[in-house]
């Protein structure tokens, strides 16, 4: 069978906080995003913001208090898909090894550019 996101979220934050539980799971109508709400013990409330981060790369992971009775809620913004498809263009075009490669594959097309100009005009 196969395991839902929401599932997979949890058992994330189960991995560091055993009384982890999901609060809500909503949809917002403005940008079809979802939104979904893992109520965490105060102590583990940091480990399983990190651990649901690295989990999920394209989403936004914050944590917010609950105002009704005070508990710690790990929120996680799940995108669309053209949403996710223009976070993950901007990860790969922005990457720490970029710019070097960027700039090798700019110096090589102006090489062959050169290179081109001087085979015909020879």
């Amino acid at each position: 069978m196969v395991k839902s996101v929401y599932n997979c979220i949890l058992d994330r934050a189960k991995a560091l906080d055993m009384n982890a539980s999901i609060a809500n799971i909503s949809r917002r109508d403005a940008d079809d995003a979802t939104l979904v709400r893992v109520r965490t013990s105060s102590d583990a409330a940091m480990g399983v913001l990190a651990a649901l981060r690295a989990a999920w790369p394209l989403a936004t992971v914050t944590l917010v208090e609950n105002a009704i009775d005070g508990n710690k809620e790990a929120q996680v913004l799940l995108p669309n898909e053209q949403d996710q498809r223009d976070i993950a263009k901007m990860l790969a075009n922005y990457g720490v090894g970029q710019k070097p490669l960027r700039i090798l594959a700019n110096g090589l097309l102006v090489a062959f550019a050169i290179s081109c100009v001087l085979r015909i005009a020879l």
